[in-house]
């Protein structure tokens, strides 16, 4: 994982997943750039879930009273 996706947070990834989602709506976006908007969509994605995850886990442990 890159330095600065370390640091960004959770929503501004969501904020450039769903600009990225708006841009593939485009019916004039060359097919190149289709194809980089949906590869960075589906890394966005990932990230996003793998933040969530997380954020679930933590939950559980902050219920089940085990986090200090």
């Amino acid at each position: 994982m890159k330095k600065e996706e370390k640091t960004e947070s959770f929503e501004s990834k969501l904020k450039r997943l769903e600009e990225t989602a708006g841009l593939l709506e485009r019916e004039d976006v060359p097919l190149e750039d289709a194809l980089q908007l949906y590869e960075e969509g589906i890394h966005l994605h990932k990230e996003c879930e793998k933040i969530l995850e997380s954020a679930r886990l933590r939950i559980e442990k902050l219920s089940a009273g085990e986090e200090k």
